[in-house]
């Protein structure tokens, strides 16, 4: 009975935890203790980087790794592309008739029928964060014709199969009524599909990865360097959730008597499959027969093991591995100060190189579909990102008190018209004055008065005969 029991419990953890490797299907092991024994991620599996399903089960369980995700990609989301010409720097904000490329931001702000912008920018920052790629699709008349529809594979979806010299030959995207096989045009690096009069073709931008060769150009899941940190945490919680609900804790002495040597053996197998492990925590102990039988209880309980501090443990440890700082998800580091520091962490570290590196991709797919479109590239202004406005105008203020710029040089950089006047003169301290000299000397200070009357003078209009008196007057030593 207890191994019929067990099987349930290896179906279990099977369904709910998917394993499967890139490259290479997933074969539940022969052997129960090859699945409750330990093994290491290589050495169980015979690969060592997460598979896109496998990613994307732990992002939907590991609340950790779907605060991280989901943080970055709403950021990320609140980010406007914009159009900024290779040759003179001007950007260009909206769709305008007389630059054909700009179109491509209005296809960037309705991709498809079903997709807004926003989500488009989220499920691409989401998968390629959680599986370390990302495939688009474009549906166009002709293979070379401006983009009607852009569409976002999944990478759970895509089958790669690889031609001889170790690139991919074709991508198979298989999904609901979608099963289209795009391959490679003359050996290039695009790939093509055409299904009922239209053309598409993929595109796809992938995380570096160490391991990747001929025959695999898989990116790597920023998962898979914490893939230890994240079976603690599911063990973790797995074990605390089953002693809640089963209300027992076998965690102690069992004394037999009466058993022979095959009854001995079977009890110590049903206790190692039956009552070991997360899984089984809390299940209550059974076992036949006429003779005595004790449990002596030993005080190790959740507490002693310090469930809570593991958990938080390993999740800093997630954090800190996806670059999320502390203060921006945990109330324990969070204070009103260190709050907004934490925000500018996360785009300097996380949010704008990614929206460097997807802008980059997209401008590589997208622009040289449009007329002109090799004089732009797709970008983003970070002085207008709402987040990081506040820094930017800080750093203004800084640049005007320090004398590097000037009001109306300001103003243009905040958006804001130039003065009707005095906005481009640099003003200065009246107390500035040169090195070795100090305030107290009254030649010094009324130099510096002196000096600064005459130029306001002059900008009235006054000529220096008509000033003569009036610093004789103001100003003798």
């Amino acid at each position: 009975m207890f191994l019929n029991a067990l099987n349930k419990t290896v179906d279990k953890v099977i369904d709910n935890r998917s394993f499967a490797m890139q490259g290479k299907s997933y074969t539940p092991p022969t052997s129960l203790d090859t699945l409750f024994g330990g093994c290491t991620l290589g050495s169980q599996y015979g690969y060592s980087w997460l598979s896109a399903m496998a990613s994307i089960n732990y992002y939907s369980n590991i609340a950790p790794i779907a605060k991280s995700v989901n943080t970055v990609a709403k950021e990320f989301a609140s980010i406007q592309p914009v159009l900024r010409n290779k040759k003179t720097n001007e950007y260009i904000r909206e769709f305008e008739l007389k630059t054909p490329a700009s179109r491509v931001l209005k296809l960037l702000e309705n991709p498809s029928d079903d997709v807004t912008g926003s989500e488009f920018k989220r499920e691409s920052c989401s998968f390629e964060y959680i599986t370390g790629n990302n495939f688009w699709v474009i549906t166009s008349l002709t293979k070379d014709s401006e983009p009607i529809n852009l569409e976002i594979a999944k990478p759970q979806d895509i089958n790669i199969s690889y031609a001889s010299d170790g690139k991919p030959a074709q991508y198979n995207w298989n999904f609901a009524d979608k099963n289209l096989m795009f391959v490679r045009e003359n050996g290039g690096y695009r790939y093509f599909a055409q299904r009922n009069g239209l053309t598409y073709e993929i595109w796809h931008s992938r995380n570096f990865n160490p391991k990747s060769s001929t025959g695999n150009q898989w990116g790597l899941s920023p998962l898979n360097p914490i893939y230890m940190e994240i079976e603690q945490y599911m063990a973790s919680n797995v074990h605390n959730l089953s002693l809640l609900n089963k209300g027992a804790r076998p965690s102690g002495i069992l004394l037999l008597e009466g058993m022979d040597d095959a009854q001995y053996e079977r009890a110590k197998e049903q206790m190692r499959n039956c009552y070991q492990g997360a899984d089984n925590a809390g299940n209550v102990l059974m076992f036949e027969g006429t003779g005595q039988k004790d449990f002596k209880q030993i005080s190790i309980s959740p507490k002693d093991m310090d469930f809570a501090e593991l958990k938080k443990m390993v999740g800093d440890s997630i954090y800190n591995v996806l670059d999320i700082p502390l203060p921006f998800v945990s109330s324990e580091n969070m204070t009103l100060n260190n709050y907004g520091e934490a925000k500018y962490i996360l785009y300097d570290l996380n949010v704008l190189p990614f929206s460097d590196k997807l802008y980059e991709e997209l401008t590589n797919f997208l622009l040289l579909r449009y007329k002109d479109g090799e004089k732009y590239e797709l970008t983003y202004i970070e002085q207008e990102i709402p987040a990081l406005q506040v820094r930017y105008n800080q750093e203004v203020e800084r640049l005007i008190k320090t004398g590097v710029l000037t009001y109306d040089e300001a103003r243009e950089l905040l958006g804001y018209n130039p003065l009707n006047e005095g906005g481009n003169i640099i003003y200065q301290p009246l107390n500035l004055v040169p090195v070795g000299s100090t305030v107290e000397t009254k030649s010094v200070r009324n130099y510096t008065k002196k000096d600064r009357f005459i130029n306001i003078m002059e900008e009235k209009g006054f000529s220096s005969d008509e000033i003569k008196p009036y610093l004789d007057k103001f100003y003798k030593e």
